[in-house]
């Protein structure tokens, strides 16, 4: 069930098959606008999660066909199993690096993901409770940011794996902010 105040502002940051998701100290607008400034925000948290063999859709599956790339609905990321050292909680206060010209919360075309619950996503029992699989939604700013970071998401979940049958790796890359 989506509802905007349910939501709050990550920003995504696609290295390879990496997918970091920081959280600003406060919400990013929910509207993209063009040639909007960008904010200075900082980051109170960061969490880092590998996309390899991850499953990702679009919720829900039986939507129209004009209605897939609406920003009202989310891409889903059904995350792999992850290493413990991939989605640790870095520390407070983080702030971008030196040589990053984006200030952090927005991306280069403002991109903007939301996730319900914790940072960028909610957890979702399915296994004992030793175990659990981490379910992510991300809610783009614009129809068309959410298709370009639904496939870029897509080709990064597949990466590792295509490298391992084939000797040739695609760069896949991208950072923005989301609700």
């Amino acid at each position: 069930m989506y509802h905007a105040t349910l939501t709050h502002s990550v920003y995504v940051r696609l290295e390879g098959s990496t997918l970091r998701l920081s959280k600003p100290n406060r919400n990013i607008a929910r509207r993209a606008t063009h040639n909007e400034p960008k904010p200075d925000v900082t980051y109170i948290s960061q969490k880092i999660y590998d996309l390899t063999d991850s499953k990702i859709h679009l919720v829900p599956q039986s939507l129209a066909r004009k209605r897939v790339w609406n920003k009202k609905y989310p891409i889903c990321i059904e995350l792999a199993k992850q290493d413990d050292f991939m989605s640790k909680v870095q520390a407070q206060g983080e702030r971008p690096e030196p040589g990053e010209e984006k200030p952090a919360g927005v991306g280069e075309k403002g991109e903007k993901l939301e996730g319900p619950g914790g940072a960028g996503g909610g957890e979702e029992p399915r296994k004992p409770p030793g175990e659990r699989d981490l379910t992510l939604f991300l809610f783009g700013r614009t129809g068309r940011e959410k298709e370009e970071w639904f496939r870029r998401i897509l080709v990064a979940s597949r990466l590792k794996s295509e490298a391992n049958k084939t000797s040739s790796e695609h760069p896949v890359g991208g950072e923005g902010t989301f609700r």
